[in-house]
């Protein structure tokens, strides 16, 4: 997508992100608040019944969204939410741990999605880490979250290169 001649958003609107939105939102209770965190163009919004909602992405792909490169710093917000949703953004942390840390400050319970990548790609606009799901575990564990479930996101049925961890602050 565009904005004159500036490309605002990367990654696009695809249908993936619509679909991962589905399935969190099973897991979001109505009337909670939500901070949607690399929400992008907010798909997460029209499948959920928030009281609050607000959305941090380093791209405005909408007029309301809190604009921030998680790389480099986190916003302070005039409030704290009950749910931090983080689909598909830990993926492109320089720091992983700091960025599970920070999500403390944020909301007690979070939603984490994490795809592995296949093999790395020097030539990728947005460079991204490459942990195992074992890695990802421990590290949530050692940052002071505890996935109380998870489930795989599969876009094709028997890829499962997707999980999605519901957590809550120990």
């Amino acid at each position: 997508m565009t904005y004159g001649d500036k490309e605002i958003y990367i990654w696009g609107e695809t249908k993936v992100w619509a679909e991962r939105a589905t399935q969190i939102a099973k897991y979001l209770p109505d009337n909670v608040s939500v901070l949607d965190v690399g929400g992008g163009f907010e798909h997460l919004r029209k499948f959920i019944k928030a009281d609050t909602y607000r959305c941090i992405d380093c791209y405005k792909a909408t007029k309301d969204t809190i604009i921030a490169d998680l790389n480099k710093e986190y916003p302070e917000l005039p409030e704290k939410f009950q749910y931090a949703v983080c689909q598909g953004v830990m993926e492109y942390m320089k720091s992983p741990f700091d960025f599970l840390m920070a999500m403390h400050q944020y909301a007690r319970h979070m939603i984490l999605t994490y795809r592995i990548a296949k093999q790395k790609n020097d030539e990728q606009k947005i460079k991204r880490n490459f942990m195992s799901f074992d890695q990802v575990e421990e590290l949530l564990r050692v940052t002071g979250w505890e996935v109380l479930t998870w489930q795989y996101v599969e876009e094709k049925p028997g890829t499962q290169t997707e999980k999605l961890y519901y957590c809550v602050k120990k």
